[in-house]
């Protein structure tokens, strides 16, 4: 039997059993919990200075949570008080005192044989071994294993994909990534492949934000090709470069309508959209669509919103920050930077709603 074989194997018997949070020391802690509490309020004044004490006292759960905060915040979404600290005083918020950059949680938790820290210290190489990937999900953090999928599929790995598919393990932001596992894995029959692109042409009768994905990135291999699958192709193209509705091959006023509504539309049951829905639904009520499709283009298109998660499920659930003001502020700075980068509205038209949020901050 070949290793695919076996790893396959493997998949289908972990997903056989519920994956449940692990429990992580310290974090039931109430000076913990509060200090979590402050940060998704935005508060960093409060809660870094906090976690740092909490994690140098030997909270793991503290140091788990500065490693994860170090490593997913951004500059262009950190907040004055992050970038008003030198690096000097960076360091000793995120880490301890030793060597030259100091010593990263991360690193120490391992050395305390901490199961979860040495799976997410492996994932920071270029190329990791798909068992790390297992690993990470039998540990909860589905989260970060799901945004890994997309470097498996750069690097080929079509087999773990596929496999999660065929247990209905992913989330409908993932599904078209193990599509297109079916259309580039030579080793999936062509019955199989027929089988598959049932299920997938059922659900672009629903025009469903994954659907609109894979058609983009598979318009070549599907026939035969009708005016609404290369209708939904482009909905595709624009979810990954917003600003394509504006650019060269400029979308007439009743196309880009079109897209803005169903965008709207498909938002509420698309996770990976939950944050600009939110934030439109907040800001621009009127026009969400359109305003969504600014926040997209700010904000690195749909797969640059996957920055915008929880630092760690077992400790923040996902549903708690994308509501948070955390979330919201995150994305807003990210947002203002690009506005001085580039003013969005005036070159593409995209928002004036938006325009005129951004305006006041």
């Amino acid at each position: 039997m070949k290793s695919g074989v076996f790893f396959l194997l493997a998949v289908f018997l972990f997903f056989s059993s519920p994956v449940s949070a692990i429990e992580i020391s310290g974090a039931d802690d109430p000076d913990f919990k509060s200090a979590v509490r402050a940060w998704l309020q935005d508060d960093d004044a409060a809660s870094l200075p906090a976690l740092a004490k909490l994690a140098h006292e030997g909270n793991t759960a503290a140091r788990y949570l500065l490693s994860q905060i170090e490593r997913t915040t951004h500059f262009a979404s950190e907040t004055d008080y992050l970038k008003s600290q030198d690096r000097k005083q960076r360091l000793a918020l995120f880490r301890v005192p030793g060597g030259l950059s100091s010593t990263a949680w991360l690193n120490i938790l391992k050395e305390n044989d901490e199961e979860l820290a040495t799976v997410l210290i492996s994932l920071k190489t270029l190329r990791y071994e798909k068992e790390q990937l297992l690993a990470l999900l039998k540990l909860g953090e589905q989260r970060l294993a799901f945004k890994e999928l997309i470097r498996h599929l750069q690097n080929g790995g079509y087999d773990i994909l596929i496999g999660l598919y065929q247990e209905n393990q992913l989330g409908i932001g993932e599904r078209s990534y193990a599509w297109y596992s079916y259309v580039l894995d030579k080793a999936v029959t062509e019955e199989q492949r027929t089988k598959v692109f049932k299920a997938f042409n059922e659900d672009l009768e629903q025009s469903g934000i994954d659907s609109a994905i894979m058609t983009n990135w598979a318009y070549r291999y599907l026939t035969p090709k009708t005016d609404d699958l290369d209708k939904i192709r482009r909905y595709g193209s624009a979810l990954f470069q917003p600003t394509r509705i504006y650019g060269r091959n400029k979308w007439s006023a009743a196309e880009a309508a079109k897209f803005h509504s169903w965008l709207a539309s498909k938002a509420p049951t698309t996770e990976n959209l939950t944050l600009p829905y939110i934030y439109c639904r907040q800001q621009c009520p009127k026009t969400v669509g359109q305003c969504m499709t600014g926040v997209m283009a700010m904000a690195g298109g749909y797969e640059g919103l996957r920055t915008y998660q929880t630092p760690l499920v077992n400790l923040i659930s996902n549903d708690d920050y994308l509501v948070s003001p955390r979330a919201k502020a995150s994305l807003s700075r990210r947002m203002q930077w690009q506005v001085t980068q580039i003013d969005f509205n005036k070159r593409y038209g995209i928002s004036a709603c938006l325009a005129e949020e951004l305006s006041k901050n």
